[in-house]
């Protein structure tokens, strides 16, 4: 299949559909309309698939059915998709036919009126190999009784009502408390970037999913959690990325705005100092097993136990790319603070074992910061390698196409303080750099490196290693099916 067509056009509500063969319906969608996956499931019982767009739930699929569908009982009657003009229309229903989609009589008609239609054969029936057939359950209308049909209309975006549910059910709308471009949840240097790539548009849209609230479903998330990424900025402008853990339930919102983890930064750690200095935080949750995330950015402070209160001034998700599957195998005990260590060692430049840490690794986290617009933390993955290590203090790593915000890049454009935090998933030791970025836009450098759009190079000015005593140890599932090989 071809490049999605049109992404900026193409809207849809949330469609949740019954279905009897989970993975030929899947390929249907994926296919002729080029949506992602989200998350999915294959337990017994409970087999799913999130098919999102631009990191927005677009389509649940359940495998929920068996058999011949009863067109005489009550289901799905059709499932809309909205373009904005008729060579999409032309360009999807081109698709449609290559993936053996059936076309009632008169489609043509409905076609000249501004949309197609197209009926899907229902019930589990076999199809030649490479087919893209989906089913559900249809209902009886009008002379397409029983036939259950997709339609792509013509037509003006619809948009969505304040706290409906988005992105594998987290909501969040426009910031508040930080310095942003009016009209939009974004400052200068991210905007700038966004205008360079050539993405403004979809991050305009995308932008309309920042909230300042916590919603409900991320708080059970959160609580489940063993482990957040914190970017925080030091007194002397240097940035850090920070690393805190416990037991699921450390981390909890205590409201839609206020999050408290009961976890010390273990000593050595800068982010206590940070936070007395400059109260800015960003946060980032994830869960490597089911490839979730979620950033949190806002203040925070110390409280007097030596846990951490998180103000919200910007929730958001963020899509599964890039995140390699991982479960924990031992973790803090429950109700301990984060893991303390036997000692951190500084220093100006990489070790030749750092070096070979990093040269290894598949996963790092990036903080970064605006000078009006707040710290960020965020997630970088790839397969062992995807970092380059030129020389004891340089480091260079691939920009892949991501969620088109930019906010990193945005704030190295604009400040290129930056923090980098690697982990050691098997022994759990900790690697935090801090140092100066840039991002190297010439497409020559990138073209020499698998699946990069742009590389960021990292000067090292300072590193602090730890090896914890109670770590939290992972037991690596797979690599992300989104990185270059």
């Amino acid at each position: 299949m071809s490049t999605t067509i049109a992404p900026e056009t193409f809207q849809t509500g949330h469609v949740g559909l019954n279905v009897s063969d989970l993975a030929r319906s899947q390929r249907f969608y994926q296919g002729v309309f080029g949506l992602e996956l989200g998350d999915s499931s294959q337990e017994a019982g409970r087999q799913f698939a999130f098919l999102t767009r631009d990191n927005t739930l677009v389509l649940t699929l359940w495998q929920q059915s068996e058999g011949q569908f009863d067109a005489a009982r009550p289901g799905l009657h059709h499932l809309s998709f909205q373009v904005g003009n008729a060579d999409e229309v032309r360009a999807y229903e081109a698709r449609a036919r290559r993936g053996r989609a059936l076309f009632p009589r008169g489609h043509r008609t409905a076609r000249r009126r501004g949309g197609l239609r197209w009926r899907v054969l229902r019930g589990p029936r076999r199809h030649p190999a490479g087919g893209l057939q989906p089913d559900w359950r249809g209902r009886r209308h009008g002379a397409d009784r029983g036939r259950p049909h997709l339609r792509l209309l013509l037509g003006r975006a619809i948009r969505m009502p304040r706290g409906v549910p988005i992105t594998n059910d987290w909501h969040a709308a426009g910031a508040e408390g930080r310095t942003t471009t009016m009209g939009t949840p974004f400052h200068p240097g991210e905007l700038e970037v966004q205008a360079r790539a050539g993405v403004s548009g979809m991050a305009a849209r995308i932008g309309n999913g920042i909230h300042p609230t916590i919603p409900a479903a991320a708080r059970d998330f959160l609580a489940d959690q063993p482990f957040a990424v914190v970017g925080s900025v030091a007194v002397d402008g240097r940035v850090w990325a920070s690393l805190l853990t416990g037991a699921p339930g450390f981390m909890r919102a205590w409201d839609e705005r206020t999050v408290r983890l009961d976890a010390a930064p273990a000593p050595g750690d800068p982010l206590a100092d940070n936070l007395r200095a400059n109260p800015e935080v960003g946060m980032l949750v994830i869960e490597p097993a089911s490839r979730r995330r979620m950033r949190l950015n806002g203040t925070a402070s110390v409280r007097p136990d030596g846990g951490l209160q998180v103000s919200t001034q910007q929730v958001y998700a963020n899509c599964p790319k890039y995140i390699q599957a991982r479960a924990v195998a031992g973790a803090a005990g429950a109700g301990e603070p984060s893991p303390r260590t036997a000692g951190a060692r500084r220093g100006a430049a990489l070790t030749a074992d750092q070096r070979a840490w990093i040269a290894g690794a598949d996963t790092f986290f990036i903080a970064s910061a605006h000078p009006k617009g707040g710290a960020d933390a965020s997630h970088r993955g790839g397969n062992p390698g995807f970092v380059r290590v030129a020389g004891p203090r340089r480091l260079v790593f691939p920009d892949y196409a991501g969620n088109s915000m930019f906010n990193t890049l945005g704030n190295i454009t604009a400040n290129p303080r930056a923090g980098l935090l690697f982990l050691d998933f098997e022994q759990g030791r900790t690697l935090q750099v801090s140092g100066r970025a840039r991002v190297i836009w010439d497409a020559r450098h990138a073209a020499d490196v698998a699946g990069a759009e742009r590389l960021v190079e990292v000067d090292v000015e300072e590193t602090i290693e730890r090896a914890d005593s109670r770590p939290l140890h992972w037991r690596f599932i797979d690599y992300s099916r989104f990185n270059p090989a």
